[in-house]
């Protein structure tokens, strides 16, 4: 977690128009917001800029968003980055569970509820790397 910077998230989704959305109400000096909108973009810009957090659909054009993250997470290159999944499906919390994500949010979501929840991700995160670096 970058502690003299801005936090970097990554935007995956297939809907310029959500893609937008999230990166006005996140582009602060808090958050720096870079965007993929296929999964062949989002593992590129995963590998190139190491985000702290990751939102991530799961309906991607190219492939599934579950596949994204697995071949994310069993390449390394996600590394500690957080995941929040957006999808316009239910989740389960055996699935959430599952799949490690930080978070879910169902769509259409409340744009403040996705701010709230990238807050805390981003806290947990930090929280989690500063506990690590004391022990």
């Amino acid at each position: 977690m970058r502690v003299a910077d801005r936090s970097k998230v990554l935007v995956a989704d297939s809907d310029s128009k959500i893609r937008e959305l999230i990166r006005t109400n996140l582009t602060t000096d808090e958050f720096e917001v870079s965007e993929a909108g296929t999964a062949w973009d989002c593992v590129k810009l995963v590998w190139k800029e190491n985000p702290d957090l990751i939102i991530l659909d799961l309906g991607l054009p190219d492939h599934d968003g579950w596949e994204v993250l697995n071949l994310m997470r069993l390449s390394g290159i996600l590394s500690d980055a957080g995941v929040i999944i957006t999808s316009e499906d239910f989740l389960s919390r055996s699935a959430l569970r599952r799949s490690q994500a930080t978070g879910f949010i169902r769509k259409p979501f409340d744009v403040r509820l996705l701010v709230r929840n990238v807050q805390r991700a981003l806290a947990e995160r930090q929280g989690k790397a500063a506990y690590a670096r004391q022990h």
